[in-house]
Order: C-alpha cells, then sequence, then structure tokens
C-alpha cells in the first residue's frame, strides 16, 4: 500500500451533465478508476443508439492538499470522487431529475467548438436547482488549431463568464479545457491547456498518446512539459476538482436512508439493488 491509501476516504458525487454529443462519456472514462455494471453506455441500448439512456456510475480517488478541511474540521485526505453520468438528450431529462438528490456538485460539459447548446442551458437550470458548485468542463478543445486554440478558449470563456454572471453560480467557476479522447487526426501529440478561474489562469503542457482516453485508469498529472496520457487536460481537471470541490456534510448518526438508483439480476446471486447512502451508516454484518 502507497503513502496516501491508508488516509481515510470521504466520498463526493459529481454530476456530469451537457448536451447530447458534448464527449460527457469520454470525459469520465477519461477520469475513471472504478466502474459499475451501468457505466461508460453498456446498455445494448446505448450502444446500439450511440448515446447515454440512462445513470451511469463510475469513481477514481484522489490526494487533496494537506489544508483542505471537511465539515468537521478534519483534513480531508484521501477523497473519492463518484461521477453520475448522465444523459444529455432532451427527452431523458427525466431520467437525470430521478438521479437530483444524490448529486453534490456538478460538472457542465460544453463542446468548446460550440459553446452553449440547447440542453447545455437546460442542464445549467437543472444544476441550479441540484447542485450548490459547479465545474465547466470545455471538451474538444484538440480541434482547434495549435495556433489559434488558446486565443480561442480565452474567448470562450470570456463569454461564458459573462452567462454564469447571471446565474446562481457567478463568473467565478472555475473553467477547465480538456480533450478527453482527442482525435488522431489533430495533430498535436503535445497541446496547450489553460485553467481558468476568475481573475486568473495557468498554463500546463498536456497532450495524448496514440489511443487517446480511450485507455481507463487514473495517472498520475504529468510533469510539466510530459505528454498528459489521460487526454489534453485532464491533470488540471483532477487538480482543480481536489483544490475547489467542497466536502458536504454527512449524517452519520440520523436515520438510514439509502437512494436505490438501480436494480438488476445476477446469476446465483439474486436481485442486486444500487444505491447512495444519504444519510446514517452501513457496515458488513
Amino acid at each position: 500500500m502507497s503513502e496516501g491509501e491508508d488516509k481515510p476516504m470521504r466520498n463526493v458525487n459529481v454530476g456530469v451533465l451537457g448536451h447530447i454529443d458534448s464527449g460527457k462519456t469520454s470525459l469520465v472514462r477519461a477520469l475513471s478508476q472504478v466502474t459499475s455494471t451501468a457505466s461508460l453506455d453498456k446498455h445494448p441500448q446505448s450502444q446500439e443508439r450511440g448515446i447515454t439512456l440512462d445513470l451511469g456510475f463510475t469513481a477514481f480517488a484522489l490526494d487533496t492538499p494537506p489544508e483542505k478541511l471537511a465539515p468537521s474540521g478534519e483534513p480531508v485526505g484521501r477523497l473519492q470522487i463518484c461521477l453520475v453520468d448522465c444523459p444529455g438528450h432532451a427527452s431523458l431529462m427525466k431520467t437525470v431529475i430521478g438521479g437530483a438528490q444524490i448529486i453534490d456538485a456538478v460538472l457542465l460539459v460544453v463542446d468548446a467548438t460550440k459553446g452553449i447548446q440547447t440542453q447545455t442551458a437546460e442542464c445549467l437550470v437543472l444544476a441550479e436547482i441540484l447542485a450548490p458548485q459547479i465545474f465547466v468542463v470545455l471538451n474538444k478543445i484538440d480541434l482547434f488549431p495549435k495556433e489559434t486554440r488558446q486565443k480561442k478558449i480565452d474567448t470562450l470563456i470570456s463569454r461564458l463568464q459573462k452567462v454564469f454572471a447571471k446565474t446562481n453560480f457567478g463568473s467565478d467557476v472555475p473553467f477547465i479545457p480538456v480533450a478527453a479522447s482527442p482525435s488522431s487526426s489533430g495533430g498535436e501529440a503535445a497541446g496547450t491547456a489553460a485553467t481558468a478561474t476568475a481573475g486568473s489562469s495557468q498554463t500546463q503542457e498536456g497532450g495524448a498518446n496514440s489511443e487517446g482516453a480511450d485507455k481507463e485508469g487514473n495517472e498520475p498529472s504529468a510533469p510539466s512539459g510530459q505528454p498528459d496520457v489521460d487526454g489534453i487536460g485532464i491533470g488540471d481537471l483532477k487538480r482543480v476538482l481536489a483544490e475547489r470541490v467542497r466536502i458536504p456534510s454527512r449524517d452519520r448518526t440520523g436515520p438510514l436512508w439509502f437512494a436505490f438508483d438501480h436494480a438488476f439480476s445476477l446469476k446465483g446471486k439474486g436481485t442486486i439493488v444500487t444505491g447512495t447512502v444519504v444519510s446514517g451508516s452501513l457496515q458488513v454484518g
């Protein structure tokens, strides 16, 4: 066991919202270490239609800065991010609302080449209702020519800040440019990605191997100047989450409230249900 793995593990549920084809599932695939039976569009109908039809659950772990504290005042230490991959099609918004009670924060995925689209606006309204915190992921930046990429990203962030200034979140939200599944024809083995927050911006070298973000896993962020094997900007996104995501207060002593999200049969085991403990606690008997 490596140093850090024995730290207390806390959990934050992050909903992944965005317009259909904005790259939500590709982003989840690039981030995740652990996948569930219903994750990454494993449902046959999802594969047939090429879209997300149901909530998908995956997770990855992060080490947080020493100064990051939980509501109890204790250091957070090791943090588990549970990603809730939500459908983006307009007809499936009820499915998103059905899983809303467990979401602590939102990753709003925006296609950087198209900006805010119809379902993006609808997801933003939902995010205002569902969660107190939002992170805006500008995906597909690899489709911008390398020589004009940074200028296009800066222009898009400037426009989006004006939009978010009119929301409950305000303009002081993180904007993280990424390419979750870089195209092999993009011509950039090492593109420049900028992580922007209100009043500041940082640039860090990132890149992609020829296999893009299809490689599952949670590798450490690449050192400056080295390729980011998980896709452009994925390391930046993990760093921003580790530093800025708010740790929710959990009531471990209250009555057990278990929110079911899936039920299915497993041969030789019977009916299996999955979900989230919203309050109270469980232990292996």
